[in-house]
């Protein structure tokens, strides 16, 4: 008996496309996903390290000036303890667009070793502002913390 062969000379191979098509989709679906994450990924470290540029900036001013009331306090702005102070770190570093809002507790203050800056604040000494966020993937199998720090020399 003679076997009839398809219009190229090939034996019909019913429904294997759609199987390999099958096998393949999900990975490439994971890849595409994964390569999505990772740039959501890198701009969120980097919105993360712009928060804490504008954080210290803020810091640098106002450190010094922590207590301070009078005529000296007219061009910045005085926080009148290291709460308010921190405040207003929080506040600028909030304003970068991007991310959730950041609470107190993610934005860490320090001022030299002294982390509420209520001492090693004179003009001249260092100040560094750490914020930190937990980065979800749209695959939510696990979560990544991230954190970013900037140092500046308060004035």
């Amino acid at each position: 008996m003679i076997r009839r062969r398809g219009s190229a000379g090939r034996e019909p191979t019913r429904g294997q496309t759609l199987v390999e098509m099958a096998l393949i989709l999900p990975i490439f679906l994971l890849v595409v996903i994964g390569l999505f994450d990772v740039g959501r990924a890198v701009w969120n470290y980097n919105t993360l390290a712009q928060s804490a540029r504008e954080g210290v900036r803020v810091a640098a001013v106002e450190t010094n000036w922590v207590g301070k009331t009078g005529a000296a306090c007219t061009t910045p702005t005085c926080p009148a303890n290291t709460t308010q102070l921190k405040a207003h770190i929080v506040t600028a570093a909030n304003r970068v667009v991007g991310l959730d809002t950041l609470p107190d507790s993610a934005v860490v203050v320090r001022c030299g070793a002294t982390v509420n800056c209520s001492a090693n604040n004179a003009s001249g000494n260092t100040v560094t502002v750490t914020v930190s966020f937990t980065f979800q993937p749209v695959i939510n199998l696990f979560s990544i913390p991230m954190s970013a720090s900037a140092t500046m020399v308060i004035n």
